[in-house]
């Protein structure tokens, strides 16, 4: 993984606001740009609340908030339009947790380094929490993971970005779900007593520290008003340990954040609009009876080809369907058949708003037959 150190001033983040080809949002976010917790990348950690919004009308409360400043850029510069992402209220329930730890060795940090066996320094390490996700549940675990709505810890594996083409002192600490997050829920992470390959514990960035420690800062990049958010973050996770009879002591953390799952109406409701939709098109409006209403498509044969010694057809034609996409046919091989792009009609409306109903597409169809 590339990694860009990057420090983000309010005056360069309004010229590339202001000069971008994809314009400012309809609603600009006014928070700070990045999480200054995690200064090695912009979006680091991640998922994050902080890259969210309030919003009463969506499920969850929240709708995803990333700033166009903060988006990764291509080659020449350009950030990715972000505007798919913030149409959702909250992270996808299978969504891997990153963030950056300077210095971090897993199997120090996890108590492993000093195991032997037929295994260790092979696949599947035993030294590795990928190779014992029970690992989650140890009293001083050093990775917590917490379902803020039920309070009880959640599985994962963690490992470090292996990629050929990232540097030793660059690997990302991904934190992987072992079992998909539950939808519209809000998640706690906690990175506590985090150790080099020393064995010496790496100590908190400062702006985290500050937050942690209830202490001043003098970076004119903290952000104070987080302050009373971090740490409501940090007592519940406590509430929640000791709770369950578990240590924990908020001196070792490392860094705590929190995340929202996008909701079940917000993952399916768009989806569920074009079937029933389609359906009520060709006639069926009650798709909960399991029977069978309506017509078929629209159908035409433009051509019956025999094929394989005349034991299969080649049979070309079109079809009429409902088209929900918006944009023109991109160019395809002449094998391919060319069909529209986006989803203006779907996209364009926010969780729980009216989506337009669909127009027709006569698109290119083909099927090979087999004779008897």
């Amino acid at each position: 993984m590339l990694r860009v150190r990057r420090v983000v001033y309010p005056a360069l983040v309004v010229a590339i606001i202001a000069t971008t080809t994809l314009g400012a949002p309809a609603n600009p976010s006014l928070r700070r740009p990045c999480d200054q917790t995690d200064q090695s990348l912009c979006l680091l950690p991640f998922p994050n609340d902080l890259f969210t919004t309030p919003d009463p009308t969506t499920a969850t409360g929240r709708r995803v908030d990333f700033q166009l400043s903060e988006m990764p850029r291509s080659i020449v510069g350009k950030p990715i339009d972000p505007t798919e992402w913030n149409r959702n209220d909250g992270f996808s329930p299978g969504s891997m947790i990153l963030t950056f730890v300077p210095g971090l060795d897993l199997h120090q940090t996890w108590g492993t380094q000093n195991m032997t066996g037929l295994r260790v320094g092979g696949p599947n390490d035993p030294r590795d929490n990928i190779a014992d996700i029970g690992r989650y549940a140890e009293p001083d675990a050093p990775i917590l993971l917490i379902d803020a709505t039920t309070g009880k810890r959640w599985p994962f594996w963690s490992e470090l970005d292996m990629n050929s083409g990232t540097a030793a002192n660059n690997r990302v600490l991904i934190v992987r779900p072992a079992v998909n997050f539950t939808e519209g829920h809000r998640y706690l992470v906690a990175l506590r007593s985090m150790k080099n390959a020393g064995g010496s514990v790496i100590p908190a960035g400062p702006q985290f520290a500050a937050y942690r420690d209830n202490t001043a800062s003098t970076d004119p990049t903290f952000d104070e008003t987080r302050r009373a958010h971090v740490n409501s973050v940090i007592a519940q996770i406590q509430t929640d340990e000791v709770a369950r009879g578990m240590p924990f002591d908020r001196s070792k953390l490392y860094l705590a954040w929190d995340f929202t799952v996008a909701s079940e109406r917000n993952l399916s409701e768009r989806v569920l609009h074009i079937r029933d939709d389609a359906f009520a098109q060709l006639g069926d409006t009650n798709l909960a009876d399991g029977v069978i209403q309506g017509v078929s498509p629209r159908f035409k044969i433009s051509s019956v080809t025999p094929e394989t010694g005349a034991t299969q057809r080649l049979v070309q034609g079109t079809i009429t369907v409902p088209n929900y996409l918006g944009l023109p046919p991109m160019p395809v091989p002449d094998d391919k058949v060319a069909l529209p792009t986006s989803v203006p009609g779907v996209g364009d409306s926010l969780p729980g708003q009216a989506i337009p109903g669909a127009a027709s597409y006569t698109a290119p169809t083909a099927c090979r037959c087999r004779t008897r």
